[in-house]
């Protein structure tokens, strides 16, 4: 089988290649871009080997690049989501969603992957469809929102994936995956050993974690395994049962029943599929706004189940 040649674009630690490795398929990557000088020194630290690698794409010459048989971009969520500035189209990030369907239209890869928040404004989306179209016919573009949970990662994380397929490469059709039964919190990490050493709680982080309880009952919360988020605001508190609220890049989950702590920066990654990754070039909370601004490994995988035989690749 010809080594897969891969592209990514906002790259941050590189899901994808993390997905494929999982998948034990060769590939070569041509390039990696993200402005974030934590996401390339831990990319690099587990094993990462771009031929060229890019700070800001908004400054490159897309025209000059070479054709990848796979391109994937997580593009900044900050100007769509409830967490971010909200501004969707007004924001000057949203420059670089246009900036990566222009690499499309210029470097014409095999097939793509776009992933995103699923809260675009009207607005935003007929920016993106409009500029969509001007591939013309060349592509097959579909897209579906995917949550992790449904992936076999206990994490609520809901994603817009944009899959697009090159006409004359397809040679058989492209169908999103369907849905996994749910995985349980309790048995996906081995929490019971808990030889951890807990990251400290703040006054604001033990305030956010007792309005949590209390929202969904203290006696359950201390019985029970809710997880919480916080390091959100106490406006915006989020606890669900034996499943992790989504991981951002501000998440800080703190686990109830009897654990009564964080999770670990390991517990955090391996709910975005990450079975092994080196952390340890960054910091702590470098490396959780790293994980919780990564897709999903697991979700990447199904899909690339599908996408990958679309263009004559088999997994």
């Amino acid at each position: 089988m010809p080594t897969l040649k891969v592209a990514t674009d906002c790259s941050g630690i590189d899901t994808i290649i993390h997905a494929l490795n999982e998948m034990n398929i060769e590939y070569q990557q041509l390039w990696y871009s993200d402005i974030l000088p934590n996401a390339l020194a831990v990319t690099l630290a587990n094993g990462g080997m771009p031929e060229y690698i890019f700070t800001d794409i908004l400054k490159r010459d897309e025209t000059r690049l070479p054709t990848p048989d796979l391109y994937c971009a997580g593009c900044p969520c900050q100007p769509f989501s409830s967490a971010g500035s909200r501004k969707h189209s007004e924001d000057g990030r949203f420059n670089v969603f246009l900036k990566c369907i222009a690499t499309i239209e210029a470097c014409q890869p095999k097939c793509f992957i776009i992933e995103n928040v699923a809260t675009m404004d009207n607005k935003s989306t007929a920016i993106i469809t409009a500029r969509f179209s001007q591939l013309g016919s060349a592509y097959c573009i579909t897209q579906s929102v995917l949550n992790t949970r449904d992936y076999g990662l206990p994490q609520n994380r809901a994603r817009l994936y944009i899959v697009g397929i090159k006409r004359s490469e397809m040679v058989q059709p492209f169908h999103f995956p369907e849905k996994m039964p749910p995985v349980s919190l309790r048995r996906f990490l081995n929490l019971d050993t808990n030889n951890c050493v807990p990251q400290p709680m703040t006054a604001y982080m033990q305030g956010v974690v007792a309005r949590c309880a209390s929202k969904v009952g203290a006696e359950n919360f201390d019985r029970d395994p809710y997880v919480c988020n916080c390091g959100s605001s106490q406006s915006r508190l989020s606890v669900m049962l034996d499943t992790c609220p989504c991981l951002t890049r501000r998440s800080r989950p703190y686990i109830g029943g009897k654990y009564q702590r964080r999770l670990t920066t390991e517990e955090c990654a391996q709910l975005q599929g990450f079975t092994s990754l080196d952390l340890s070039s960054v910091p702590y909370s470098s490396a959780l706004a790293l994980i919780g601004n990564a897709q999903s490994v697991d979700v990447l995988v199904a899909v690339l189940k599908s996408l990958l035989p679309a263009v004559g690749v088999q997994t």
